[in-house]
């Protein structure tokens, strides 16, 4: 098999603000606690424990567990979703949108992304424990973008007349893409594939997509959180208040685009300036 590699910034599709964020974080020190690597991960412990009460960690354990009441096989995860009570565990999340069958295969990356991320904390730091997170995007609205997979060089698109939060979307005309994709496994029907579609079921699309997910990393420990949660929206409520109030973050995040749009036009600049001198 011949292998490629390709540096990023060889790609047309990667911008300069890509490759900062990748190969050179210090110039978004402004605008974040600390660049992303091993030995910074002290203070991130530091800031979490000092800035997150025993409180919060009950309200969000109750919240998962009344999540998880209708998974199966989940007792590894209940576990530790009970330890997230401890001031020694702490999280490490990633995120994606309810994409159909997962959709991308960094959908499926991330994940493991993190879950490999939490096992070497661990052995870095043994005094505390570090659980694998995924965060559905179950309020996003954008449902063209998730409701297509290829499988195969074949295309399947669940079609809906379901509108708002794709979280919420009940599952008609579900089945029958399912039925396509066993279509192409008729002839092999110990194949894997049988019982990932059983699994990918439930009572809306975060149901399913959490059944989904849960039954190829379960083994692992992930722990899977619906944002689109009422008890966990009425903890959020006060900054809803204030936004309401004051347009805090709208004003602040627009001013932080207006810095970094500055910025990003000043390295292309200086690329062009750099590449023409060559």
């Amino acid at each position: 098999m011949q292998v490629f590699h390709f540096h990023r910034e060889h790609l047309p599709q990667v911008n300069t603000q890509h490759l900062n964020l990748v190969y050179n974080q210090e110039v978004y020190l402004p605008y974040i606690e600390q660049t992303f690597s091993m030995d910074n991960f002290d203070k991130q412990i530091d800031l979490k424990e000092n800035n997150y009460p025993q409180e919060n960690r009950k309200y969000l354990v109750n919240a998962l567990l009344h999540q998880y009441e209708n998974v199966t096989e989940n007792e590894r995860i209940i576990e530790r979703i009970k330890s997230l009570k401890d001031e020694n565990t702490f999280t490490v999340t990633t995120g994606h949108q309810l994409s159909l069958f997962t959709g991308p295969m960094y959908f499926v990356v991330k994940i493991l992304h993190v879950i490999k991320l939490s096992e070497k904390l661990k052995k870095r730091y043994p005094e505390y424990n570090f659980l694998p997170v995924y965060w559905m995007a179950s309020e996003d609205h954008d449902f063209e973008e998730i409701q297509s997979m290829n499988l195969f060089n074949r295309k399947f698109t669940w079609e809906s007349e379901e509108k708002g939060p794709v979280g919420r979307f009940n599952l008609d005309g579900f089945e029958e893409v399912k039925n396509e994709i066993k279509e192409m496994f008729k002839n092999h029907p110990k194949a894997e594939i049988h019982t990932l579609l059983e699994a990918y079921d439930g009572g809306d699309l975060t149901d399913a997509t959490r059944n989904l997910v849960h039954f190829l990393f379960k083994k692992f420990g992930l722990i899977i959180i619906d944002g689109d949660d009422a008890q966990l929206k009425r903890w959020f409520i006060p900054i809803v208040k204030k936004e309401w109030e004051t347009s805090f973050s709208f004003h602040e995040v627009s001013k932080t685009n207006r810095e970094l749009e500055k910025m990003e036009r000043k390295f292309k600049f200086m690329l062009e300036k750099l590449i023409c001198s060559i």
